[in-house]
């Protein structure tokens, strides 16, 4: 019977080759697509007498699509809000699950140096330790370093970061790294170019705090939320209100020390918190700056833009008023 009617099979089975095609091969892209706000107090809680009520602030998430299929960018070509790039080098080869953990891990980092620059802005006592993790180890890297391991010496340096920049390129240099809980020897080497092929992802270990915190597991990664994470906890720690019963919106990363720095999807974030009717965007001096400004032109936006270098500067900001 296929073969008296093996035409119509073949006519019959052509779209639905097709539809698989669009819906299951992947393409070298990266989508950006507008997610939304998440509240500060649902990722980090704080507990103790010196904690006040106040309406939280929001960082914003948008979603990075790695790959999207055919499908996937046909929709996206008809939705003027989603941005189709190139997929960067470094996520090729990498799979779903490995990015995921880079992410997870960038996300540890800025949580907890926003917790440590918001104690320190607040006057309140917190002692931490800082260290270098590997964040990403990139398919073209020559290395047996693996993701998460704890860099705790590169040629026998204590100072990771100083003898990475000062290695001879060219060569294999050697490690000691903290892997599940056991120190062991790694290797990695120096291309020619000066790279390694990883990333370093400096995390801190908080070994006391005169208030008490809990951060809470999130599938949302990345560093951008640290600065808005940092305002929400020095509005809690301080006697002042500083959202007004407005909705806060913004993003930026930030360190120990509170200065905060540049970030990617600006245009898809700022159409994320103006479609959540925030009141307030912040994001980081510079060329962040300049892309939130465009957006809010070319699409008319009511809303206030606040451009930061610190989380001082970010108080100041929410003190005095008006910004562009």
């Amino acid at each position: 019977m296929f073969y008296r009617h093996r035409r119509l099979f073949t006519i019959l089975a052509l779209p639905y080759l097709i539809l698989i095609v669009l819906l299951v091969v992947r393409t070298d892209a990266r989508a950006y697509v507008p997610g939304d706000l998440v509240p500060i107090d649902e990722v980090i809680t704080l507990e103790g007498e010196h904690v006040h009520e106040t309406d939280a602030f929001h960082s914003i998430y948008v979603m990075g699509v790695d790959r999207p299929t055919f499908f996937q960018r046909g929709v996206a070509f008809f939705d003027g809000n989603v941005i189709i790039d190139d997929l960067p080098e470094h996520r090729e080869g990498l799979s779903d699950r490995e990015i995921f953990t880079a992410n997870q891990i960038s996300r540890q980092s800025a949580t907890h140096a926003a917790i440590i620059a918001s104690f320190k802005a607040a006057g309140r006592t917190i002692d931490y330790e800082p260290f270098d993790t590997v964040r990403l180890v990139y398919p073209f890297a020559d290395t047996t370093l693996r993701q998460e391991d704890e860099l705790l010496a590169v040629n026998e340096e204590d100072d990771v970061r100083k003898a990475l920049e000062e290695a001879e390129t060219g060569q294999m240099h050697t490690a000691k790294v903290l892997r599940d809980g056991e120190e062991t020897a790694a290797e990695l080497y120096r291309h020619a170019d000066g790279m390694y092929g990883l990333s370093l992802a400096r995390q801190y270990r908080i070994t006391s705090s005169e208030v008490s915190f809990k951060v809470h597991a999130s599938l949302i990664g990345g560093p951008s939320g640290g600065l808005m994470q940092a305002l929400d906890l020095y509005n809690r720690l301080s006697e002042e209100d500083l959202t007004q019963s407005r909705v806060i919106a913004g993003t930026g990363t930030i360190d120990a020390e509170g200065r905060v720095g540049a970030i990617g999807g600006v245009r898809e974030k700022l159409i994320t918190a103006v479609d959540k009717n925030a009141d307030i965007f912040f994001i980081p001096e510079g060329d962040n700056h300049d892309t939130a400004l465009d957006v809010k032109r070319e699409k008319d936006f009511d809303i206030e833009i606040i451009a930061v270098d610190s989380l001082h500067s970010a108080i100041e900001g929410l003190k005095e008023g008006e910004h562009e």
